[in-house]
């Protein structure tokens, strides 16, 4: 039985009852903690070279290819450091916390965790450039893990994009991703079967804080095994994208136990559950819970002010020229890997 059916399916559920925000399990680190320490007691985990927080595979996963939590370390659970490759790290993301739209993070905030850990969703960043102040190159994109637990961009159906972005002091920053950057799920048995794409248009990384080894960004908490990702965790990474109300239709999540269910994005999105993969666009917008509020064309995508309609009209349909696709904005952790 395929466990993290349950924590999708248990996920979409909470739509059509769940409501508020997610705080994403943040925790107050301590401004005088050194990057690798253990949260509880101070202790170097680098060198003591456990961290119970770390992740637990499924035993239907694991396969031999994850690493136990023993080969992770530090506090962001790193398993390949990049101590001695500091002009190029590499790094998996690791823990995501949507703020926003709220209909996208009250599902995603209940089963990304469990993703990640369970590792069926593998988003990959390798930094070049950022041992000294200045400009970077950035590949981010869909990660296939590797035998021994490491992973290699897909060059496949879901490329990685290229940015040029900045680094000053250990804060990585980039420009606008030119093209859509794709991150699947994929299933834990079947790595080759998608359950759901998440299509990001002008992807912005605005925050990528690097510990000292560009080991992590952000920590993992040991008292709740999660990822402390408040939006004011100065240790959190902050990215910021939109996905368009076409895209959103044409990604369809599918599940076949311990139910059938097919339901598309839109409709995720919308916060339309049972709308299935019915078309969202045949529904008025006025009508949708959650209405868009961006516009994406051709010269990339812009939101509306809060409270305004100066880039769209979210209760006009798209096609007539209305807001057209979601901001997404979201924090997020990294561990150090190896990319080959």
């Amino acid at each position: 039985m395929k466990q993290h059916h349950y924590l999708i399916l248990g996920a979409l559920l909470a739509l059509g009852s769940a409501c508020g925000d997610d705080d994403g399990g943040a925790t107050d680190t301590g401004a005088e903690m050194a990057a690798g320490d253990d949260m509880a007691t101070g202790e170097d985990m680098a060198v003591s070279g456990v961290n119970d927080s770390c992740p637990s595979f499924f035993a239907e996963s694991s396969m031999a290819m994850a690493p136990g939590p023993q080969n992770q370390m530090g506090n962001c659970c790193w398993r390949a450091s990049n101590e001695e490759r500091p002009e190029a790290p590499e790094l998996r993301i690791a823990g995501l916390a949507i703020n926003a739209p709220n209909s996208l993070a009250i599902a995603a905030n209940i089963a990304l965790p469990d993703l990640f850990d369970n590792e069926t969703f593998n988003w990959l960043i390798e930094i070049t450039g950022a041992d000294a102040d200045g400009e970077v190159s950035i590949r981010t994109g869909f990660g296939r893990r590797q035998d021994g637990g490491t992973f290699t961009f897909d060059t496949g159906e879901f490329p990685p994009g290229v940015q040029v972005g900045t680094i000053t002091g250990d804060v990585v920053t980039s420009g606008i991703f030119d093209s859509v950057v794709s991150v699947p799920v994929v299933d834990v048995v079947d790595p080759n079967l998608v359950l759901l794409t998440l299509p990001l248009r002008d992807l912005v990384v605005n925050r990528a804080p690097l510990d000292a080894n560009r080991n992590c960004i952000g920590t993992r908490d040991e008292g709740t095994n999660r990822y402390a990702l408040s939006d004011d965790d100065p240790s959190a990474g902050s990215l910021s994208a939109f996905i368009t109300v076409e895209d959103s239709f044409d990604a369809t999540l599918e599940l076949t136990s311990p139910v059938t269910l097919s339901v598309s994005l839109c409709n995720v999105t919308r916060g339309a559950l049972d709308g299935g993969t019915n078309d969202c666009r045949e529904i008025p917008q006025s009508d949708w819970m959650v209405m868009p509020d961006s516009l994406c064309g051709a010269d990339g995508c812009s939101v509306n002010t809060e409270g305004m309609t100066d880039a769209c009209d979210p209760t006009t349909n798209a096609a007539d020229g209305g807001c057209n696709a979601w901001q997404i904005t979201a924090t997020f952790a990294a561990q150090g890997v190896e990319i080959n």
